[in-house]
């Protein structure tokens, strides 16, 4: 015969729980009633046989049991014990592949810090949808693909072009400056040839983790300095929308707009300050507000402007990047 704190230490459960279950409060009988009080002291015994009836009820709770389910199956007179936990190993078994979805979930959101709103692929994945997706993508995960991801990590060129864009950001520039942008421009040649990738969505997906406050930002500030990630990851999302859709990618379908010659020039920006600098002062802010409306309409509407020895061309694109 043990001792209640004995037993609550051989099995690992609380006296308190233990002095719950052993009363009839609440319940026709209590679930587990000491074996022996004794008389005098007050004390509570329990023989082998309560000690194994209490591990099975902490076992129970482990798998979700209440106190009333557990008193209905031991006092049910068709419980069959193997039955019941081989329908238990089922449940487990299914409950153990959804936890391993959500790990992964948990590792990509704490590597990177985002979440599957913030990734175009699975932007619309339902919370199933994006378990299962993570789940595939960690499943095809092999030593060859983790040898491609070190070696575009660890191309010099790519980590030379970022130490550039490290060092001009501790000099005190901005991501919108043309000198950051023309090495954000480098860092993504870069980053493209060692991935052998013929669009930008890698790179901008390694912008998009620098922003986000996941590990992976984190050691980059832990080895640059705190704020150069978001600084690296501003440059690369400023760059990305600026960069010019090549003209190779245009539908040959679409229809060209030409405004001629006599309108344009080879120098644009040197006859667009000819023309301001000609206007009264009270036009020239009207001037330049009309001209970027209609440049933000042009955008907006899917064109691109090149300069050509005709002039300056402005096309309708399709293309996918």
């Amino acid at each position: 015969m043990k001792r209640l704190r004995e037993v609550c230490n051989i099995v690992g459960v609380d006296r308190h729980v233990l002095q719950r279950i052993g009363t009839a409060k609440g319940r026709k009988e209590p679930l587990l009633p000491p074996t022996l009080i004794d008389e005098t002291s007050g004390y509570w015994y329990y023989d082998d046989a309560a000690i194994e009836k209490l591990w099975l009820i902490k076992l129970f709770r482990e798998l979700g049991c209440t106190f009333r389910q557990i008193q209905e199956i031991l006092n049910s007179p068709d419980f069959d014990q193997r039955e019941w936990f081989s329908k238990q190993i089922v449940l487990l078994e299914q409950k153990k592949k959804h936890i391993d979805k959500l790990i992964h979930v948990a590792e990509l959101i704490h590597t990177s810090g985002m979440l599957p709103t913030e990734i175009d692929n699975v932007r619309n994945y339902s919370i199933d949808e994006y378990l299962e997706y993570t789940k595939n993508k960690f499943d095809s995960i092999n030593k060859e693909t983790m040898q491609r991801v070190d070696k575009i990590l660890g191309d010099t060129n790519f980590n030379n072009a970022l130490n550039q864009i490290y060092a001009i950001w501790q000099a005190g520039a901005h991501p919108q400056d043309t000198k950051v942008q023309q090495l954000v421009e480098n860092a993504c040649q870069a980053y493209n040839s060692a991935a052998k990738a013929a669009n930008s969505k890698g790179f901008e997906m390694f912008g998009k983790m620098m922003i986000s406050n996941g590990v992976f930002s984190f050691k980059m500030d832990e080895a640059k300095g705190k704020g150069s990630s978001k600084f690296i990851g501003e440059a690369i999302k400023i760059y990305l929308k600026r960069r010019t859709i090549p003209m190779n990618n245009i539908s040959s379908s679409e229809k060209n707009i030409a405004i001629p010659k006599s309108f344009s020039t080879n120098e644009p920006m040197t006859r667009f300050i000819e023309i301001f600098q000609q206007l009264p002062q009270g036009f020239q802010m009207a001037f330049l507000c009309g001209c970027l409306a209609i440049f933000t309409y042009i955008i907006y509407e899917g064109y691109c402007i090149t300069t050509t020895e005709s002039g300056i061309q402005i096309a309708k694109y399709s293309t996918t990047m």
